[in-house]
């Protein structure tokens, strides 16, 4: 399944990401090194910052990849939409939308294809879904069978279209060298004046998901307010 958070008990973390913390704290003691070097060398004592340097670069966009299929993962969602709210809401030039994206029948392509192969088919949907966005969009995963697509500059006319492209283009395309098909169902929502922060607009494309799910599997549907709104969320 496909949708935003990560693994297996909550779908809001991502599977195995880094903790940033602990990047942190590992950047903090190189440079302590340093430090404590540095009237006795320091030259090394440059040496170890430049590292420190290096190190916190790399391994924090680590923590913001999704280290099975290497697209970005929950937590660099978290990290990006409250710029892209406060874009969108600078200009009415620049709408946002997005898409949350889950996998059906994953559990069956598992029992049949084995788990090495599933995860193989789960980079080629990454991958493919990647393709069809535009560089500036932005794709993650939860965990699982589950993403989710950040629209920037996409109005809900254009976020829908895109979705059932989506889906067309999957259910189309031949996985595993053609040994296998998959289908996702998409939810769709765009971010509305009265949000209070991007997280109401993720959950009424969740809203949209589940509906599509349970009434059109393999389509995709935008969310109206006759699904309801999310708790704690009202227009």
């Amino acid at each position: 399944m496909f949708t935003i958070p990560p693994p297996s008990t909550d779908r809001r973390t991502a599977a195995r990401a880094v903790d940033p913390r602990d990047l942190l704290i590992q950047h903090k003691r190189l440079i302590s090194v340093a430090q404590i070097v540095r009237h006795t060398s320091p030259e090394l004592a440059d040496e170890i910052e430049a590292i420190g340097g290096d190190f916190l670069q790399t391994s924090t966009g680590l923590a913001l990849r999704d280290p099975a299929t290497g697209i970005q993962n929950a937590r660099a969602l978290e990290d990006r939409l409250p710029a892209e709210v406060s874009r969108a809401r600078r200009t009415s030039a620049l709408p946002l939308s997005c898409l949350m994206v889950d996998g059906n029948n994953f559990r069956d392509l598992n029992f049949r294809y084995g788990h090495v192969d599933t995860n193989k088919i789960i980079s080629e949907l990454c991958l493919l879904m990647e393709h069809e966005l535009r560089p500036s969009d932005l794709l993650v995963r939860f965990g699982g069978d589950e993403c989710a697509a950040l629209l920037g500059g996409t109005t809900a006319d254009e976020a829908l279209p895109l979705a059932i492209r989506l889906c067309n283009v999957i259910a189309n395309h031949p996985f595993l060298g053609g040994k296998a098909r998959v289908s996702v169902t998409i939810g769709v929502a765009t971010l509305l004046l009265s949000d209070r922060d991007g997280k109401a607009m993720l959950a009424r494309a969740d809203i949209a998901l589940y509906y599509a799910k349970a009434h059109m599997k393999g389509a995709a549907h935008a969310w109206t307010s006759d699904l309801g709104w999310p708790d704690g969320y009202y227009g």
